[in-house]
């Protein structure tokens, strides 16, 4: 019953004949999944415990975007133009200072003395004279080390890897995490000259695959210029929406909260059983798992062989601390947020200026809203003595008041424990699902098809357009579609 579960349903329910009855089987009390948008009890102050903004690029981004406007939640989109601090002013954590990346070419060119950019222009440069790999797949660290320099995986690179995945950039892998890095070194030598290369061609036009309305075409058209968007109430919006509409408009599907999924088993008739925690048993001639890899191994037959390329998917925790400011409490600087590099010494790994990032969400415009992120692959070492939430809110205080200056206590906060949320695509992680696309169509005759975050792509739009593209295939009459085609 996350956004994958959700949208999935959705998809199905648009396009599928209305006679066939779709279950989404939720094993909380809430649907949504990391999607959590709420508000402060006493300060009505609207917190995110997950994902805020959505980019709206490429045909994930368009997938979601589609998605959006169907269900009629254009007014209730903020969109981040490119132009605004938001979008031109992002940090890294380096030295102990908050560096601003560059944001124009005069920047790239001319960084400060000190600043994590210095010298890597000219490192750039030499990048098309270092050969190709031939090795099938390689860390992003390695990958980076190889063509840019040491300082720039170590110190830019593991930070983003740090803001997208919580996860070390030594063991995941650049083919599966940055495809576009890997396919440019293949295709032309070096990443440089393919961004180049690709930066000439000519755009490749949208292809609308729920959209026809010269109103939702111009939506979409006006979000895409954005750098970012959200929507104003918080991102729970989208799932919320989708929830209301299966609900409201498609009684061929029915949502069943507080049911875990405990087996899953091909039946001597070829159909797919699942079987719940509450005993109950569905029978079905195609079944679609949106769980994450680690869970949907323990629910596989003894026999099957697919737990072992499910356990090398490994999965990482996170906390997640909210903290809101009255007036005159405001941060130093204007922006979208920091990333904190693995070289730096810090308890966060990112942290995110929310109402600088996001102008006019939430209720109170004048709030200073603020989140930090902590644990990931570090989750051990950070919290070392156990975890609490109290000393997750004293280890983010305690950051915002070395990195940011802000001593004074929050007049409101949330914390949030995310176990094994980011799925770790670990070097080899395309091979593998290659491999286990061939076991689930032996095992399971292609009856089951999976979904979500721990397969290609940990993002919301990436999950939404991997959910709509299943179901097509599916409905088209596909032979043996898994998900992982």
């Amino acid at each position: 019953g996350g956004i994958s579960g959700l949208s999935t349903a959705w998809f199905a329910a648009k396009a599928a004949p209305r006679t066939t009855l779709i279950k989404v089987i939720e094993g909380g009390t809430r649907c949504g999944g990391w999607i959590h948008s709420s508000l402060d009890s006493d300060s009505d102050v609207l917190f995110e415990s997950g994902p805020r903004t959505l980019r709206p690029v490429g045909p994930q981004g368009l997938a979601t975007l589609e998605l959006v406007f169907a269900l009629g939640l254009k007014d209730q989109v903020i969109a981040v133009p490119k132009n605004s601090p938001a979008a031109k002013n992002r940090f890294i954590k380096y030295n102990g200072n908050i560096n601003k990346m560059p944001s124009s070419l005069q920047e790239a060119l001319f960084p400060p003395t000190g600043h994590v950019f210095r010298g890597v222009m000219a490192r750039g440069a030499l990048e098309p004279f270092i050969k190709r790999t031939k090795a099938d797949d390689e860390s992003i660290h390695d990958f980076v080390s190889r063509r840019f320099g040491r300082h720039v995986a170590d110190n830019m690179i593991s930070a983003l890897v740090h803001g997208i995945y919580a996860g070390d950039s030594r063991n995941l892998s650049v083919k599966s995490c940055f495809k576009f890095l890997w396919e440019a070194e293949q295709k032309y030598g070096s990443v440089v000259l393919g961004l180049l290369a690709e930066a000439f061609k000519k755009p490749v036009p949208d292809v609308y695959s729920h959209t026809t309305s010269p109103e939702g075409i111009e939506f979409i058209q006006k979000t895409k210029s954005a750098s970012v968007y959200a929507f104003k109430n918080g991102l729970q919006t989208l799932t919320d929406a989708i929830i209301a509409d299966l609900t409201k408009n498609h009684p061929n599907v029915s949502i069943l909260q507080n049911t875990r999924a405990t087996h899953i088993n091909l039946t001597p008739s070829n159909t797919v059983k699942v079987t719940t925690s509450t005993n109950e048993i569905f029978e079905s001639s195609t079944v679609i798992s949106a769980l994450d890899s680690l869970t949907l191994q323990t629910l596989l037959p003894k026999t099957s062989s697919l737990p072992a390329l499910l356990s090398k998917n490994p999965s990482v925790d996170v906390a997640v601390v909210n903290l809101a400011y009255k007036p005159p409490t405001t941060l130093p600087v204007s922006g979208f947020g920091y990333l904190v590099p693995r070289t730096q010494t810090s308890d966060v790994i990112g942290v995110i200026f929310d109402s600088s990032a996001i102008p006019g969400q939430g209720s109170d415009p004048s709030l200073t809203r603020i989140t930090c992120m902590m644990g990931g692959h570090r989750f051990k070492e950070v919290f070392a003595s156990g975890y609490s939430n109290d000393l997750a809110l004293e280890k983010a205080k305690k950051a915002i008041r070395d990195d940011l200056g802000i001593a004074v206590d929050p007049d409101a906060f949330k914390v949030s424990l995310h176990r094994q949320c980011i799925t770790q695509y670990t070097v080899g992680h395309s091979k593998r699902m290659q491999e286990m696309h061939g076991l689930l169509q032996k095992e399971f005759d292609g009856k089951l098809s999976v979904v979500g975050n721990s397969w290609f792509g940990v993002g919301v739009n990436d999950c939404v357009l991997g959910a709509r593209e299943t179901v097509e295939r599916i409905l088209k009459g596909d032979k043996a579609v898994t998900g992982l085609e």
